[in-house]
């Protein structure tokens, strides 16, 4: 999936299941969350980290519930946030 979005080259885009936000990973690997039903910019940004650029996303999405943000890297490495930005969780499936 290669598109823009106000500017924004997309790279990966998930759809919550109740359908009220979605959430991106623009080119440069961050994710932004978006809410559907306010019209707001984005509600939450996750960054790579910067010092070891381990975090360049390429996926995103959302648990069933729709409580949780997913992101995957290309070293196997997916991180789990709430929609406060919180991590909750790390998971590595990769050779790390």
């Amino acid at each position: 999936l290669k598109t823009t979005f106000e500017g924004l080259n997309i790279k990966n885009l998930a759809i919550s299941s109740n359908r009220k936000q979605f959430a991106i990973v623009d080119n440069s690997g961050v994710i932004q969350l978006f809410d559907n039903l306010i019209n707001s910019t984005d509600l939450l940004r996750i960054k790579s980290d910067k010092q070891t650029k381990q975090n360049n996303f390429e996926s995103v999405a959302f648990s069933p519930d729709s409580k949780f943000i997913a992101g995957g890297t290309k070293t196997g490495r997916v991180l789990l946030w709430d929609y406060t930005g919180k991590k909750v969780g790390e998971f590595c499936t990769g050779n790390q």
